[in-house]
């Protein structure tokens, strides 16, 4: 688990208390033993005193909605190490589409061309990998151990 912060204000500094959506957009995480881990989908509000929230999640890529007024979305890709890391951070990354899951055998890093946000199963280590960064074949990232 790896945890988003944020703070949800105007365009004047005044905090906001509002409905946040984390939905995935990656493909389920299957584990060798044929099990599925689905990530779900996470919602929470705002402080109200202050704006800021806080929530830990599964690697992958997501849709943020803040039901504000108006309402607005965010794509972010949550990595599996680092942070705690801001909602900026992670929005800074290029959108999660379109989104492929090639598998192979061996890491897809210095292999697989991809877009970011692309996910990889490696057939023979069980790794599930997931594309960071850049439109090449590096910045792959394992996000799970399957």
């Amino acid at each position: 688990m790896t945890t988003i912060t944020g703070t949800i204000e105007t365009a004047a500094d005044v905090p906001l208390h509002v409905l946040i959506t984390f939905t995935p957009t990656s493909a389920p995480f299957i584990q060798s033993g044929g099990a599925v881990i689905a990530n779900k989908t996470v919602q929470l509000f705002s402080n109200q005193n202050d704006g800021s929230w806080s929530q830990a999640l599964e690697p992958g890529a997501y849709t943020v909605n803040f039901a504000s007024t108006p309402a607005f979305n965010i794509a972010i890709v949550v990595p599996s190490t680092g942070g705690p890391y801001t909602i900026d951070q992670l929005a800074n990354l290029p959108p999660p589409s379109p989104v492929y899951t090639p598998s192979g055998s061996g890491s897809p890093q210095g292999v697989v061309t991809a877009p970011p946000g692309s996910t990889y199963i490696d057939t023979t280590g069980g790794g599930f990998w997931g594309k960071m960064t850049g439109t090449g074949n590096t910045g792959w990232q394992q996000l799970l151990q399957l």
